[in-house]
């Protein structure tokens, strides 16, 4: 397990070396994980210097609450902030007085509008942004400039509206004026407190114990894409040991697990998934 994780790390530092490609670059991304989880680290340090319980209370806290959540989602934010990066540095030899400011999940736009009205693609039935290339496995980064370009219009292309998305919805959350989201699976694996018959229901119909992609797999736009250049994207990890789960602490689930998109919600509620789907199966 630590010769995995080392591994990894080293990569990954190999990685951002590759990208960055000078040190004034990697000195500010150094600079803003550093800053970011500032409160961690001072916190561990007053707790084991002072054994300061207040201090290691606030930075468990910040690691929980905030620094938990965003964690996933870094190293794509990273690897598409590089990327918009390499773009501004081409843009800015149109005019070297315009402006930049890059944006990955932290747009004060509708990011997917943005994408409409740039042409990148056009909305399907199942909600999600779709590109004529890529379907709907996208990511998308915002550059906000001052830069004067001439603007991009949306694409006459829509979604073909086969409805088999509609069809296949788990919770029928779909073809309505408004999108049911109250039915919706991945919002159901993600909901804390007691569900009802019909949610547990919903959540055992597949074998996924958080999140659903249903909508995305029946979807004809999805099919025989190409796969992606962006190496960070072409690895994919979908599965969890999850009669491991009840042994682990919350720290080890953590230090295990942080780095997944559904550590933010705890292992309890994973656990809880899973014994639904286990129970519904024996009915």
């Amino acid at each position: 397990m630590f010769e995995k994780l080392k591994n990894k790390f080293i990569n990954f530092c190999k990685w951002v070396w590759s990208e960055c490609k000078d040190w004034h670059t990697l000195v500010l991304f150094a600079i803003v994980v550093v800053l970011m989880y500032a409160p961690v680290w001072l916190g561990y340090i007053l707790y084991f210097v002072f054994k300061s319980k207040w201090a290691m209370g606030v930075a468990s806290a910040y690691l929980v609450f905030w620094a938990g959540p965003f964690t996933p989602y870094f190293p794509l934010c990273i690897a598409i902030t590089l990327s918009l990066k390499k773009l501004i540095e081409k843009l800015q030899k149109m005019n070297t007085d315009a402006q930049f400011s890059i944006h990955c999940d932290t747009s004060p736009l509708a990011d997917r509008y943005m994408a409409y009205l740039a042409g990148l693609g056009f909305y399907g039935k199942n909600n999600c942004f779709i590109s004529p290339k890529w379907g709907s496995y996208v990511v998308i980064g915002t550059i906000l400039t001052t830069l004067e370009l001439e603007p991009n219009t949306p694409l006459t292309q829509s979604c073909i509206g086969c409805n088999r998305c509609i069809t296949a919805c788990l919770g029928q959350c779909l073809g309505h004026d408004e999108f049911k989201f109250d039915t919706c699976k991945s919002y159901l694996t993600q909901k804390k407190g007691e569900l009802t018959s019909e949610e547990e229901h919903i959540i055992a119909k597949t074998p996924l114990v958080f999140g659903c992609d249903v909508c995305q797999e029946v979807c004809p736009h999805n099919k025989d894409i190409p796969t992606t250049p962006i190496p960070e994207f072409q690895s994919v990890e979908p599965y969890i040991d999850i009669d491991e789960l009840d042994s682990l602490t919350n720290k080890e689930f953590k230090a295990k697990y942080g780095h997944r998109a559904f550590s933010w919600r705890g292992k309890k509620i994973l656990m809880r998934n899973q014994e639904i789907i286990e129970s519904k199966k024996l009915l």
